[in-house]
């Protein structure tokens, strides 16, 4: 039907209208509702088909534009009147394009969003979708995960409406309880929306339970300026088998988190793009070299110039050339001298550089030689040269500009391409090195990304904070324990045994629930023993006195037991673990946590 009635000139509104009203009926899934009040469901159905028209909207001017140029690639917004929408055309590949759509509505009472992909065949006539998915995919199922805990984006910490955005997340700004619960490989880890059910993609770059310290990275369909944007991390699911996602780097050519050992076999660094562009370490590069960097881990270059430097190389690196892109990542100055950070190089005389210099003025520079002419060299002088510090250089088809922390700076020198991201698609890209020249960088650099997309101020602007004050840029909760039948405190779900000579274990599985031990929390006033209906606190002062004939209402709670403010302050102090099964003549009964 779409073919029939598109080779009809003027009627591809029409049967734009047919098929997104189709399906309509098969991809409701993507809505979700943030902070909604169960009282305002007539007004939920009318932001939903607000909502559901702005994504059609959207998808009705993408398939438009690809109709009318098959070679269309970018980012596009609509705003109109009624119409506040945003979509990205991919570059075609096997004769397709990838159109994703995403619609969204901010009111005082909530956030509505919506995201569609559709997969858009380019070499029929006239073009035809030949698929499409809501891309946070279908409801799931949290059944089986024990914790959560609420992630939220803080407003003032956001430059614009955003969508389609990776949020970093500092592992460590969750805390001890956090590490104690999720599976040591991560493997249990689930990002959702805040409606706990809609499923994101989310890359686990590491995590160490041991330290407490690990790296992720989630898809983000909206990110609002004006409410706090929530979201829930799922974990303590043993049975889990989670597995990272690379959909949301669609638009990237080179995604290099620097986080792998580079005295390892080549490639050692991976891309976690869909490109593949993987580097492989040169020169003298050890396990030492991988450091605590700006996020996570980084790499460390010595600068060399004997021939043997530090320096990553990534042969013929593919898919880097379009109209418009940006090349952002994190660098730290061991000492101030002249170097490299990135050389696009083609055997011959054309070179991409982004480079530091210093001829009596420091400054950035980005140059390129076309035929050994150089056609663009811009310059940021005097920059601070202190600390770690983001670039962001970006290509939005009219030159290039710069953005130093996060912020658009004043720049020198000359630019007469509009397409500098064509050049970086050569032969060979050094990182930290230049190929033929005596330009090494002394120092640490960090999360290397280029994409095809000049992205906005606002985006560079918040990607700078998420990155730069991870625990400023979100706000987190204490851990929900899911489905507790006991008490849910301290982050873990509390039971009390029926009897004074029953040990943890067993009151555990009597729960179907597996027994933590060494657990520590402080709980002066007592409310875990009250709340499970033991002995209050502050007329138990040990012995006889504290217990009824028969050992039973009073209930030992052993991080309080210690305690002058203890709910129970007994001289027998048994050290407390799962297996212990307190005496049959003992006085107390054990408050046990499970999970």
């Amino acid at each position: 039907m779409w073919k029939k009635i598109l080779q009809s000139q003027g009627s591809i509104a029409l049967i734009l209208v047919i098929m997104i009203t189709s399906l309509t009926l098969i991809s409701a899934v993507a809505l979700t509702l943030v902070n909604i009040s169960e009282k305002m469901a007539n007004y939920q159905l009318e932001e939903n088909e607000n909502v559901l028209n702005q994504k059609q909207a959207c998808l009705d001017d993408a398939l438009a534009r690809i109709s009318n140029d098959n070679y269309a690639t970018g980012t596009y917004a609509l705003d109109l009147t009624d119409v506040h929408c945003y979509y990205q055309i991919s570059e075609t590949i096997t004769g397709l394009k990838t159109v994703t759509t995403t619609a969204s509505s901010l009111s005082s009472i909530g956030t509505w969003s919506q995201s569609l992909k559709a997969i858009v065949n380019v070499s029929s006539t006239p073009i035809s979708i030949t698929s499409h998915q809501d891309i946070v995919g279908p409801t799931w199922d949290r059944t089986n995960w024990g914790r959560r805990m609420r992630i939220s984006v803080q407003p003032n910490k956001v430059a614009g409406d955003l969508y389609n955005f990776p949020v970093y997340v500092n592992l460590a700004d969750l805390g001890d309880d956090f590490f104690n619960a999720v599976q040591s490989d991560g493997s249990d880890i689930v990002v959702t929306l805040g409606d706990g059910t809609t499923k994101l993609a989310r890359e686990l770059v590491n995590i160490n339970t041991a330290t407490n310290i690990g790296e992720l990275h989630f898809f983000a369909p909206y990110l609002s300026p004006q409410v706090a944007t929530d979201f829930y991390i799922y974990f303590g699911n043993a049975a889990a088998a989670e597995t990272n996602d690379y959909m949301w780097f669609t638009n990237y050519s080179l995604v290099q988190h620097l986080d792998e050992d580079p005295s390892g076999s080549a490639p050692q660094m991976l891309d976690s793009s869909q490109r593949a562009n993987h580097a492989a370490s040169a020169g003298a590069m050890t396990t030492g070299d991988l450091v605590t960097a700006k996020i996570g881990r980084g790499l460390d270059f010595d600068g060399l110039l004997d021939g043997n430097g530090d320096y990553l190389s990534i042969t013929n690196p593919g898919n880097m050339n379009s109209s418009q892109g940006t090349i952002s990542f994190w660098v730290n100055f061991n000492t101030v001298t002249p170097g490299m950070f990135l050389n696009f190089y083609e055997s011959g005389p054309d070179s991409v550089y982004v480079y530091f210099f210093d001829s009596g003025v420091p400054y950035m520079s980005f140059d390129i030689l076309n035929n050994s002419v150089t056609t663009v060299s811009r310059a940021y002088q005097n920059p601070n040269t202190s600390g770690w510090h983001k670039m962001d250089w970006r290509q939005d088809g009219s030159g290039v500009d710069l953005f130093f922390d996060g912020q658009a700076v004043s720049l020198i020198g000359s630019d007469s391409s509009t397409e500098w991201t064509s050049h970086l698609n050569m032969s060979q890209l050094r990182i930290a090195n230049q190929v033929s020249g005596p330009f090494n960088l002394a120092g640490k650099m960090d999360e290397l990304r280029v994409t095809n997309k000049a992205l906005s101020a606002s985006w560079l602007a918040t990607e700078y904070n998420n990155q730069f004050d991870s625990d400023t840029f979100y706000s987190t909760t204490t851990i929900e324990n899911l489905g507790c039948a006991g008490v849910s405190m301290f982050g873990y779900c509390w039971y009390q045994a029926s009897a004074v000579d029953i040990s943890c274990d067993a009151v555990c599985a009597e729960n179907s629930l597996t027994c933590v031990s060494g657990v520590s929390y402080s709980d002066p006033t007592c409310s875990l023993n009250i709340a499970l209906g033991s002995y209050p606190p502050g007329t138990c002062t040990g012995g006889a006195a504290c217990v009824n004939a028969d050992g039973s209402g009073v209930s030992y709670s052993p991080a309080n037991h210690v305690s002058v403010d203890a709910c129970l302050y007994d001289t027998e102090s048994p050290t407390y673990n799962c297996a212990t099964v307190p005496n049959s003549g003992g006085s107390y009964k054990l408050i046990c946590a499970c999970e």
